[in-house]
C-alpha cells in the first residue's frame, strides 16, 4: 500500500569495516503530541553492500571504496522509496528530514590542501612502528624525545581509555609525523562520516553560491562529534574538549593545529539546499558521525545502566550507557574498560576485542570449512558437546586458545600481543580446534562482562546482579546459537536476552532513533524505560543453575585460570 504524500523519512547509514548499509525509516508522529517514534516496523527501505573497508593489520581505511558504496546504497534506497511506495503524479512525495551516520571507530582521515586523502588512521592498526610508538609513550617519552613524568592513571581517568595503545590515534599520529617530519602534507584531520557527507555539497555555476558551498563543505570537514573524538583517545570526556595536557606534550604543533572542531550538538548542518544529486535531502538535518557502539546500544534498547549490550561483528564489544554529565569528577572508570562520551549528559562504558567474528572466520579458513554445510555440521557437533559437557569436566585433553590475532585491547591492553593455542595432540580434531577458538573468544568477552556486571550492580543498575540483563546482537551472535550458549555458560548466572525484533538492524535502528531525538527541543533522547525487546528469549538464567554443583563453577574457574595463565606465559616471551 502506498504511503501518503509528503512522508517524512529518516535516512540511517551504517558504515562498518566489512559492509555498508543504508536504511530508510518512516518518521511517525504520536497523535497526542509531537513525539516522533522510530521502530523496526517503520523501516520502509534498506540495502547493504559488502566491502573491504579496513585492512586488518595496517588499519588502512579504503576511503574511496567506502564512499562509492555509501553513495550506491543511498541511490538504491531512494530508488526503492520512489519506485515502490511514494510515486504520486510523477512527483516525489517523500522528504528526507534527517540523516544519521554510524561508523566504525576510531577513524581519522588526513587530507591535503585540495582535500585529497593523504593517509588514514583506524582502530585496527597493529603495525610494528605504531607498536614502537606505543612503547615509547609508556616510557614517558614526549614527542621531542624528552622524558616526562606522566600519571597514566590520571590520564585514563580524563580520556576514559588507554590512550597510548596502538588502536588509538595518539601513537598513530606520532608515527605519521615522525615519518613525514620534513614535509608533512596533511592540512586537516577529519572523519569518514564528515568526509562523505561534505562531498554531497554540490556547487552550481553561480559564483556566490559556489563560495558558500565551499565554506559549508569546509566547515563540515572540520567537524567531529563527541563520540568520534572520544574514540580517538584524546578527548577529555569530563570537559568535552581535546585533552590539552596530552596533546601538548605528545603531539607536534602541526598535528595539534589540524585537529577538527568538536561538535557539541552532534549536528553538522540544518539543510543542504545546494545538493543537486538528491533533491529530497535539501532540508535534511545532517548529524555528525556517531560511533557504532553507541548506535548498537540504542538500537538494541540497552539504554539504561542495568542493560548491557553485547555485539559481535568483525570485532566484539560489551557496553552500558551511563548518565554522566560533563563536569562530573566523581565517576571512576573501572580498570580494563574504556569510557567514551556520547553527548553532554551521557557516556558509554565498556570494553572491546579487536577480533570477534573475525576469529571464527580465521579458524574456518584455516580448517578449510569453506562450505556453509561443512561449517554448520562442525557447529552442530560443538553444540552437542557444550550441552553435555560445557566446562570440559569430562575432558582432560581440552585445547585452550588465546584469540589475540590482532593484538589485545580489553582488558589487558597489551600492544603486539600474539594469539596462542595450547594442548594440541594427535587426538585433536577440527571440531576441538574450532571449539577452542569459540571458547577463547567468549572467555575474553566474559572477562569484560564480569567487570561491567559488577559495576552495574554496584552503581544503580539494580539491587544486585539478578537485575542485570545482557542483550546480544550482531551477525555472529544472531546466526550462531553455539556462541550464544557459550556466552550464557561463561557468564554464570547472568540473564542473556536475544531481541528477536531484527537483531541485524540494531545499529541502523539506533541511528534512526538518535536522528529523531536531535529534532526535539526538550532534551529527549531514546533512553526511556519503555524501550524493551518486543520479543525476548532468556537463553540462560540463574534459575537454570540451581541444580548444578560447585564442581561446575570450579571447572569454569579452572578454564578462566588456564587461559589467563597462558596469556601471562606468552607475555613473558613478548
Amino acid at each position: 500500500m502506498a504511503n501518503p504524500p509528503n512522508q517524512e523519512v529518516i535516512l540511517a547509514i551504517d558504515i562498518g569495516s566489512s559492509s555498508v548499509r543504508c536504511s530508510a525509516y518512516s518518521r511517525q508522529h504520536n497523535d497526542n503530541d509531537d513525539d516522533a517514534v522510530v521502530s523496526r516496523s517503520s523501516m520502509i527501505a534498506s540495502t547493504q553492500k559488502q566491502l573491504r573497508g579496513v585492512e586488518p593489520s595496517t588499519g588502512q581505511i579504503f576511503v574511496s571504496d567506502i564512499q562509492t558504496q555509501v553513495d550506491t546504497c543511498v541511490d538504491d534506497v531512494l530508488n526503492q522509496l520512489q519506485r515502490e511506495a511514494f510515486d504520486y503524479d510523477n512527483s516525489s512525495s517523500f522528504e528526507i528530514v534527517s540523516i544519521g551516520v554510524s561508523t566504525f571507530v576510531m577513524n581519522l582521515i588526513g587530507l591535503d590542501y585540495d582535500n585529497n586523502v593523504v593517509t588514514t588512521l583506524s582502530y585496527a592498526c597493529n603495525t610494528p612502528s605504531v607498536a614502537a610508538e606505543s612503547r615509547a609513550l609508556l616510557q614517558h617519552q614526549s614527542y621531542d624525545d624528552q622524558k616526562k613524568q606522566v600519571d597514566y592513571e590520571a590520564l585514563r581517568q580524563r580520556t576514559g581509555c588507554y590512550s597510548y595503545h596502538s588502536s588509538y590515534a595518539l601513537p598513530q599520529l606520532r608515527c605519521y609525523y615522525r615519518d613525514h617530519h620534513t614535509t608533512p602534507s596533511v592540512r586537516r584531520w577529519t572523519t569518514i562520516a564528515s568526509l562523505i557527507l561534505s562531498s554531497w555539497i554540490v556547487s552550481d555555476d553561480d559564483d556566490n553560491n559556489n563560495e558558500a558551498c565551499k565554506e559549508e563543505a569546509e566547515r563540515m570537514l572540520n567537524t567531529i562529534s563527541y563520540s568520534e573524538a572520544s574514540w580517538t583517545g584524546m578527548l577529555n570526556f569530563r570537559t568535552g574538549t581535546w585533552d590539552e595536557e596530552l596533546i601538548s606534550q605528545y603531539l607536534p604543533e602541526d598535528a595539534r593545529c589540524h585537529l577538527p572542531t568538536i561538535c557539541k550538538d552532534n549536528v553538522l548542518t540544518m539543510g543542504m539546499t545546494s545538493i543537486r544529486k538528491w533533491p529530497q535531502m535539501a532540508r535534511a538535518i545532517l548529524l555528525a558521525g556517531v560511533g557504532d557502539g553507541v548506535c548498537a546500544n540504542v538500537g538494541s534498547k540497552c539504554t539504561s545502566s542495568n542493560r548491557i549490550a553485547v555485539t559481535i561483528g568483525t570485532s566484539a564489544a560489551s557496553r552500558i550507557i551511563l548518565p554522566i554529565e560533563i563536569g562530573d569528577e566523581a565517576f571512576h572508570v573501572p580498570k580494563g574498560l574504556w569510557c567514551y562520551r556520547i553527548d553532554g549528559r551521557r557516556v558509554l562504558l565498556g570494553g572491546a576485542l579487536t577480533d570477534g567474528g573475525s576469529v571464527v572466520e580465521w579458524a574456518r579458513a584455516l580448517l578449510n570449512l569453506k562450505e556453509d554445510r561443512e561449517f554448520e555440521a562442525c557447529l552442530s557437533l560443538i553444540h552437542e558437546q557444550i550441552v553435555s559437557d560445557p566446562y570440559h569436566c569430562n575432558d582432560s585433553g581440552s585445547v585452550t586458545m588465546v584469540p589475540f590475532l590482532s593484538g589485545e585491547r580489553s582488558i589487558g591492553w597489551r600492544d603486539g600481543a600474539k594469539g596462542c593455542v595450547h594442548g594440541l595432540t594427535r587426538d585433536v580434531t577440527s571440531v576441538d580446534f574450532m571449539r577452542s577458538c569459540l571458547e577463547g573468544l567468549m572467555l575474553r568477552l566474559a572477562a569484560v562482562l564480569k567487570i561491567l556486571v559488577l559495576y552495574a550492580s554496584q552503581n544503580g543498575g539494580g539491587d544486585d546482579e539478578d537485575d542485570i540483563f545482557i542483550l546480544v546482537s550482531g551477525t555472529a551472535l544472531e546466526r550462531n546459537e553455539t556462541l550464544r550458549k557459550m556466552l550464557a555458560n561463561f557468564c554464570l548466572g547472568s540473564k542473556i536476552v536475544v531481541d528477536t525484533e531484527g537483531v541485524r538492524e540494531s545499529t541502523s535502528r539506533g541511528i534512526a532513533l538518535l536522528a529523531t531525538a536531535v529534532q526535539r527541543t526538550d532534551n529527549f533522547w531514546p533512553f526511556q524505560s519503555y524501550f524493551w525487546p518486543n520479543e525476548e528469549k532468556i537463553i540462560f538464567s540463574k534459575a537454570d543453575y540451581t541444580a548444578l554443583t560447585a564442581e561446575i563453577e570450579s571447572a569454569l574457574k579452572q578454564m578462566e585460570k588456564g587461559q589467563n595463565d597462558l596469556i601471562e606465559s606468552v607475555c613473558e616471551l613478548w
